[in-house]
């Protein structure tokens, strides 16, 4: 049997690497925050990193959209927050 021809790892292009190492040394791009410090400051954008614990039936909006509700939970809040998402 013929062995596989081993892979060399991929190499960074040099200005990537520039751009990655300019990226860690800033503050991240993103903050995760959990449900129950997020639902603290109400009209703010936040990222969230949480799990779909139900989903609802699509129905259609009072205009031309859709309506999607979704319950979203994480260890923080086990009871979870509901979710509305519009889409066309």
């Amino acid at each position: 049997m013929e062995e596989a021809p081993t892979r060399e790892p991929k190499r960074l292009r040099q200005d990537a690497a520039v751009t990655s190492a300019a990226a860690a040394a800033e503050e991240p791009q993103y903050v995760y925050l959990p449900i129950a410090d997020a639902m603290k400051v109400p009209g703010v954008r936040v990222c969230l990193f949480a799990v779909v614990s139900e989903i609802g039936i699509t129905d259609r909006s009072r205009g031309t959209d859709f309506t999607l509700r979704l319950r979203i939970v994480d260890q923080s809040c086990m009871d979870g927050i509901s979710v509305t998402v519009f889409a066309d």
